[in-house]
């Protein structure tokens, strides 16, 4: 770490009334934002620095949506607040938060245990559960809104960036098969949905990646609220599911069996979800644009996984077999 940023991270501590007593840690956490540990005379810190469009105002409402959640049981970790009663501040054109360190085990993509499984399906039954009382949850939200026309655009852009910085064969045969299933799909318009998918204050990017357990194996902290919003709760649901990679295995039905413990969904509300997550699959170029055309390297890792999301959404009868299953693991009786 250079001498600058350093020094940025120790005066944003400061602000806090800290002092850093050791070189902070960068942490592999996250995909937009930068992440330490600080070992400070106030014990071990998390410090994070936001994204440059970042605002104070938006992520007050992201460290109120984590205070909201852990008044209700969700184990959070809650912002500290300065002197000046804030829990974030700009600094050096960014801004930043501090929160109190919190030991956990993270777990591996694609690796966890059935316990693990049915530990991350319940806890987002209770966030969602939880949720459903927030104050924003009696407002709209905004479906998801793409056009067959833009996401074409948007991908023979990264094609031909990739193309240029030679990236590897198989990542462009990845944007390539998209772009195929995108000229042949049938795209129903994301509104068409609205009327089966309820919305309510979610986490926003709720998945395996955002979960640490402790010792006796039990979530210990829900992180990264900061995609906090009004969202359809079975988008949430069904995008936890494809994230952790149990789309569609038999450890899908032991994270649905917990999650029904706390939110019950009916078979169109699911059948719905699962329809808009697929096509949003194909129509979404947000990874490859932010990496291609945006500069973001940390998003090469989720590409092997979008590769093989993609070959399966080519495959005859694959999205049918899915549904029917997924529908029936989401409203079976315990």
């Amino acid at each position: 770490m250079d001498e600058s940023a350093r020094a940025r991270i120790a005066a944003v501590v400061a602000r806090y009334g800290a002092g850093i007593l050791a070189e902070p840690e960068p942490i592999a956490l996250g995909t937009l934002n930068w992440n330490y540990r600080v070992r400070t005379d106030h014990g071990d810190l998390f410090v994070r620095r936001h994204l440059a469009d970042a605002t104070v105002d938006r992520i007050l409402v992201e460290h109120a949506a984590i205070v909201f959640a852990g008044d209700r049981g969700i184990p959070v970790a809650r912002p500290l607040l300065t002197p000046a009663n804030t829990s974030a501040v700009e600094f050096g054109g960014a801004v930043w938060a501090v929160f109190p360190w919190v030991e956990g085990r993270p777990v591996v993509r694609g690796e966890m245990s059935m316990s693990e499984v049915r530990a991350a399906g319940a806890m987002l039954g209770r966030v969602q559960a939880a949720l459903a009382n927030h104050p924003l949850a009696t407002k709209v939200g905004l479906p998801m809104r793409w056009s067959r026309e833009q996401s074409t655009v948007a991908l023979e852009s990264a094609i031909a960036a990739a193309r240029r910085t030679n990236a590897a064969d198989w990542i462009r045969e990845a944007m390539s098969l998209q772009l195929e299933l995108l000229a042949r799909e049938n795209i129903v318009p994301a509104e068409k949905f609205a009327p089966l998918l309820p919305f309510q204050a979610c986490h926003g990017d709720y998945h395996d990646q955002q979960l640490l357990f402790d010792a006796k194996g039990e979530i210990n902290l829900v992180c990264d609220w900061e995609m906090f919003s009004v969202r359809q709760r079975a988008m949430e649901l069904v995008r936890s599911i494809d994230f952790a990679l149990l789309l569609g295995t038999p450890f899908q039905a032991g994270y649905l069996a917990a999650y029904r413990e706390y939110v019950r969904i009916s078979p169109d509300e699911a059948r719905a979800a699962l329809r808009l997550w697929l096509q949003s699959r194909i129509t979404e170029s947000w990874a490859w644009t932010t990496h291609f055309l945006g500069g973001n390297e940390r998003l090469v890792d989720f590409f092997p996984s979008m590769y093989a999301g993609l070959k399966k959404l080519a495959e005859p009868g694959w999205r049918a077999a899915v549904e029917e299953r997924f529908v029936a693991d989401a409203v079976r009786s315990p």
